[in-house]
């Protein structure tokens, strides 16, 4: 497993924005993420979601009733960044 990478001051970076320069910013996360996926052989979506397996039963469904089995899926996070005072 590759170690994390880490700042000037050795703490670890990875799942959270690096603070700005002069430590100006700062970033909160927001509490959830949304699933998505997409079907490689026609235009079908999946609704939305917060919930990973809500969206994996969506496409299983779709594949059932279609036969396609290649989607493109992502998840995405929202984080918001204000100045620090």
């Amino acid at each position: 497993m590759p170690r994390p990478r880490r700042d000037s001051n050795q703490r670890p970076i990875g799942r959270r924005l690096l603070e700005g320069v002069g430590r100006e910013r700062r970033a909160t996360y927001a509490p959830c993420m949304t699933f998505e996926a997409e079907c490689m052989t026609c235009d079908w979506k999946a609704k939305p979601s917060t919930d990973g397996a809500g969206v994996d039963v969506q496409c299983t469904s779709h594949t059932g009733r279609t036969g396609h089995a290649t989607f493109r899926r992502s998840c995405t996070s929202l984080a918001l960044v204000e100045r620090a005072e």
